[in-house]
């Protein structure tokens, strides 16, 4: 419950927020009608909106997440390092069929005895032992880590929908210049969950002026 005694239903917010609207519009169309009536259900709707809205920005207020172990590996499901960090960690799931070379670049092995993917350069696809449930209003996104950045290794950004349950995958990048190998269970990249808003698209002649319009790339120099 809320400070107003509403129930949080943080996956419906967006739906109850459209609701609102629409009682909004039927009121702007007909307000001789049965305003009273309507006023009240958008005040119920924008009730529960805003409740669920304001609990998903207390900073104490955890998102459940769903996470499903794939395969028979023991890692640690993906958690957060340190306090107030944004993003989960995510390892190497080492399952030769599941890697994929996507560009081999100069060299690249699998070493199944000791669970260790090797390359040069280019870019490969390998698994993180995991799929989640992002929930309705949210987005998973991987992200590189620093210190493999740091060391010529990207971690490509992901977008991961909350109608994906498959199994997370990973583009590693190899721009080091050096060979460099991963072991089974090495950190390799982050998953972050955040919201996001879902658009109602609408095709207009005009955008409306603004003090930049169209000025892009170095228009406010360098």
């Amino acid at each position: 419950m809320g400070d107003g005694g509403v129930e949080v239903n943080r996956e419906d917010a967006f739906e109850r927020l459209r609701e609102a609207r629409a009682f909004a519009e039927q009121i702007a169309i007909d307000p001789y009608g049965d305003g009273a009536a309507l006023a009240g259900k958008v005040a119920e709707a924008v009730a529960v909106a805003v409740e669920a809205v304001g609990a998903l920005l207390q900073p104490d207020f955890p998102l459940p997440l769903r996470i499903k172990r794939i395969g028979s590996h023991s890692l640690p499901l993906p958690s957060y390092a340190h306090e107030g960090d944004a993003g989960m960690d995510l390892r190497l799931a080492f399952d030769p069929p599941k890697i994929d070379w996507l560009q081999p670049g100069l060299g690249a092995s699998i070493e199944k005895d000791i669970k260790r993917v090797g390359f040069y350069s280019g870019f490969i696809k390998v698994p993180s032992g995991f799929a989640v449930g992002i929930p309705r209003g949210y987005e998973g996104c991987v992200r590189p880590r620093s210190g493999l950045t740091a060391k010529g290794i990207v971690a490509h950004v992901g977008t991961i929908d909350s109608g994906y349950t498959g199994e997370i995958f990973v583009v590693l990048e190899n721009r080091s210049g050096s060979w460099f190998t991963i072991n089974h269970g090495d950190r390799i990249a982050q998953l972050v969950v955040s919201p996001v808003a879902r658009c109602e698209i609408r095709e207009v002649e005009e955008l409306g002026a603004s003090e930049r319009g169209s000025a892009g790339f170095g228009s406010t120099g360098v």
